[in-house]
């Protein structure tokens, strides 16, 4: 990022079921570790009835990859999932997403 923000703020991850929209609340867990090169974090928190585990991975070059891990504690129906990833303007010309669904458990 050569010292220069990414985002505008915080990625904010939404849901809604059933008409009531939650958002994703997070907490760290574990040390952050950081290298000159990588920037590695691990969260934990939920959305709505699901619990949530994350871990990051930011590369110097600003690449980042996000593992998230959504577990119901009972059958859950989901009628949509928002996610918010507000570049920086200066940024938001440069950059990209892919989005890979993990295989069921």
């Amino acid at each position: 990022s050569q010292e220069s923000p990414l985002l505008r703020e915080p990625i904010r991850l939404s849901i809604q079921c059933g008409g009531k929209t939650s958002d994703l609340t997070m907490k760290p867990i574990g040390g952050r570790a950081s290298t000159d090169a990588v920037d590695e974090r691990k969260w934990k928190g939920s959305l709505g009835s699901l619990a949530c585990e994350a871990a990051s991975r930011t590369d110097f070059d600003g690449f980042m990859l996000l593992h998230l891990n959504l577990r119901p504690a009972g059958p859950t129906t989901i009628d949509s999932m928002r996610l918010v990833v507000p570049l920086a303007r200066t940024r938001s010309g440069k950059q990209s997403a892919l989005c890979t669904p993990a295989a069921p458990h």
